[in-house]
């Protein structure tokens, strides 16, 4: 008999949690049996586990891949965002499929350092705010209109790198003036910044350098 149990602080209602443990693991009503206790709902299973086609339904019914890579996650949120979702409620959820992946293959071990919860830090809003006018005004400067909305993106942070070499020139795509264009920069002398690769090799990092970003685009010694 299996057991499967949610914080009752999470969920306030049994109805809640159940939908929650549904979705999870595709069990129904039938197969289960409810308890609580002050701290948490739990929920013992019926006979044996749920048949691999509960399991299917499942996984079908779930657009997320299961798994826990860096880019398992970076895929999850981009399906998230495409279906309506949010950036943030996307990485919510893409993470929290990814720690359940990680438990399921690896139990009760630590998470990688990717997949650990951190505390978050109050910002002072006068600094963000100061950041948001900056972006706008060189987004202005640069691409000769005004920036159509504002959005967020998870930057991935590491504490190693893997040194791979010295970058000479950058080709990429932009639109100035309301015409899109591929710009190719090459970098001279001591301008060069260091190319680099986090640990598992699925982000890359460009490092260092003398060059700034201007209204004309990637400008050296600067």
């Amino acid at each position: 008999m299996r057991t499967v149990q949610r914080s009752r602080s999470r969920y306030g209602s049994a109805r809640a949690a159940w939908s929650a443990i549904a979705e999870t693991t595709g069990l129904e009503p039938r197969d289960v049996e409810a308890a609580h206790t002050d701290r948490a709902w739990r929920w013992k299973v019926r006979g044996s586990a749920p048949s691999s086609g509960s399991a299917n339904r499942r996984r079908r019914s779930n657009p997320l891949r299961h798994g826990y890579s860096r880019r398992t996650i970076a895929a999850n949120i981009r399906e998230l965002v495409e279906q309506g979702y949010s950036q943030d409620r996307a990485a919510a959820a893409a993470y929290r499929e990814a720690r359940e992946a990680w438990r399921d293959r690896h139990g009760r071990a630590p998470y990688p350092e990717h997949l650990q919860r951190r505390r978050r830090r109050r910002r002072n809003p006068v600094g963000r705010h100061q950041h948001y006018a900056q972006a706008v005004r060189l987004y202005r400067d640069y691409h000769g209109e005004d920036p159509q909305f504002v959005d967020e993106y998870l930057v991935p942070s590491t504490d190693v790198a893997v040194y791979v070499g010295r970058v000479t020139g950058i080709m990429y795509e932009a639109r100035r003036e309301g015409e899109l264009v591929e710009w190719i920069h090459e970098f001279s002398g001591r301008s060069r910044p260091v190319f680099a690769v986090s640990p598992d090799g699925e982000q890359i990092l460009v490092l260092g350098g003398e060059f700034r970003f201007t209204e004309r685009g990637i400008v050296d010694g600067v």
